[in-house]
């Protein structure tokens, strides 16, 4: 019973695969397809009211670097979108010239509502080493916000003109801890040493990121005032390995600045 159950079975399988192969696929009919494709330039897609479109034409010209598409950036710079504005400022720092992107950049950022695209703007300055922003850049040091403050301090050194050393230094002073921690990274990376004294000044700063960038600074300018200092901070056992490290760049210095003479 079973092996004829079996055979019945084949058989019929056999049935369904034969009249699959002769009939072959289905045809699909009574469908219509129409592809469309788009020809505008990225230029045209500028004005798009799709943001994907108008997002995916600037980068698609950011990616170009040619300094002809620079007018169109600028123009998008007053796009609704924030991300659109973001990707332009990006696209101009690209493709433009610091004379002519910069004076836009100031226009710009006086005027921007967001946040994200106000430090957009700051670091555009920095990036693109626009030394007649500094006096705007210096003016947002006083700003209400701690992180835009850091983001004009980190601008102004990214540009590393001496004619912002003393604001750069100044910012030590600041209250919020990470603005003075920036400004101790951008002492040590542009070497101001006459910021040498308020620097010691912070080593007594309750706050231990504070502290040790403080430390990590005065290795790089500080002199025989400042290893005195230092030399205090050894019976510290969080800082002592950070403290050696600066002294020892310290004593490397006088010892090369000794044998000069």
């Amino acid at each position: 019973m079973l092996n004829w159950i079996f055979v019945l079975f084949i058989c019929i399988s056999n049935e369904l695969y034969a009249e699959t192969v002769s009939t072959g696929p289905v045809p699909l009919t009574g469908l219509n397809y129409e592809v469309s494709v788009d020809t505008r330039t990225n230029i045209d897609k500028l004005s798009d009211k799709d943001v994907s479109v108008r997002l995916n034409a600037v980068l698609s010209l950011s990616a170009e670097e040619d300094e002809k598409n620079v007018v169109y950036f600028l123009k998008m710079l007053q796009d609704k979108n924030s991300i659109i504005r973001d990707a332009s400022i990006k696209g101009l720092i690209r493709c433009g010239k610091p004379n002519i992107v910069g004076p836009e950049f100031i226009k710009n950022l006086d005027i921007e509502k967001d946040h994200r695209i106000k430090i957009a703007y700051v670091q555009a300055m920095g990036q693109i080493k626009y030394t007649k922003g500094i006096p705007e850049l210096e003016y947002l040091l006083k700003d209400n916000s701690p992180v835009l403050r850091t983001f004009a301090l980190k601008a102004l050194a990214e540009i590393g003109s001496p004619l912002a050393f003393n604001s750069i230094t100044y910012m030590l002073n600041d209250m919020a801890e990470g603005v003075k921690i920036a400004a101790a990274e951008s002492v040590a990376e542009l070497k101001i040493k006459s910021a040498q004294q308020n620097l010691i000044k912070n080593l007594s700063h309750p706050i231990f990121n504070v502290q040790k960038s403080m430390i990590e600074a005065l290795g790089e300018v500080g002199d025989i005032r400042a290893k005195i200092e230092l030399e205090k901070l050894l019976k510290n056992e969080k800082l002592a390995d950070t403290v050696k490290i600066a002294l020892d760049k310290i004593e490397k210095r006088e010892s090369a600045r000794i044998k000069k003479k």
